[in-house]
């Protein structure tokens, strides 16, 4: 497991969050000037939903092939550069230019068949990346008369991925086969939030996420990636307010 950041990562990450949190305070003063009823609204709600986009690989590529002679394993991969990115997620609004998200998302790189020629057993796995994230979402002035609210994120979390065995021969033991790694480390991105009607929005979304494994997971530990993904959300507010 890889925990926290490199002194290098953080030069970078730290100025961009003072930047960050200057833009949106100034935002946030401006947002407040003229602002109608509709976008008032949009800025105390809390929202919930989904979305989907394109995983996009920015760090290193699995070999096709893999050969390790000491154990007789012969492992042949075919994983994909870009692949679909599916997330869930809620969106806890603090005031009207901050927002606390949690999400939750999966990305399947493709398939890795390993071969056992001792004991000629075959294994099917699926290599899947599983990002857990918490990040503060940034609002700047609306653009576009209110229709459309830009925002930049940071924040960090989880990123679990696992070659998990989906067809073999020998189906007792199969999980011993398997293998899994898990980096903690940050994230960052931004786009926009578009407020279709009272309790429904869509959003665009961009996201850098810098894995980096402290061990090999199908021959590499670089799985860096950026993913752009469209979403649809329900957009609510509290009883109590």
């Amino acid at each position: 497991m890889t925990y926290g950041m490199t002194s290098s990562s953080k030069q970078i990450v730290m100025p961009v969050l003072l930047a960050l949190v200057v833009w949106a305070t100034a935002g946030s003063a401006v947002a407040q000037i003229g602002r109608d009823d509709d976008q008032a609204t949009f800025t105390s709600q809390h929202q919930v939903g989904v979305r989907l986009g394109v995983w996009s690989n920015s760090g290193a590529t699995p070999p096709d092939r893999l050969i390790d002679t000491t154990n007789s394993i012969e492992v042949t991969t075919d994983i994909n550069s870009a692949s679909f990115f599916l997330e869930g997620f809620f969106g806890y609004r603090f005031t009207s230019w901050l927002m606390g998200e949690f999400s939750f998302g999966l990305s399947n790189r493709g398939d890795v068949v390993t071969r056992d020629t001792q004991l000629g057993i075959n294994d099917v796995a699926a290599l899947n990346i599983y990002p857990i994230l918490l990040q503060a979402k940034f609002y700047a002035p609306p653009l576009l008369g209110g229709k459309l609210h830009p925002f930049v994120s940071a924040g960090g979390g989880i990123y679990y991925a696992r070659n998990s065995i989906q067809v073999t021969d020998e189906f007792f033991f199969a999980q011993f086969r398997e293998d899994s790694e898990t980096d903690f480390n940050y994230v960052l991105g931004g786009g926009f939030d578009w407020p279709l009607a009272s309790q429904v929005g869509l959003d665009f979304n961009v996201k850098y996420m810098p894995i980096e494994f402290s061990e090999e997971l199908v021959g590499i530990t670089d799985y860096k990636a950026l993913t752009v993904t469209v979403g649809v959300k329900y957009l609510y507010t509290p009883k109590k307010q």
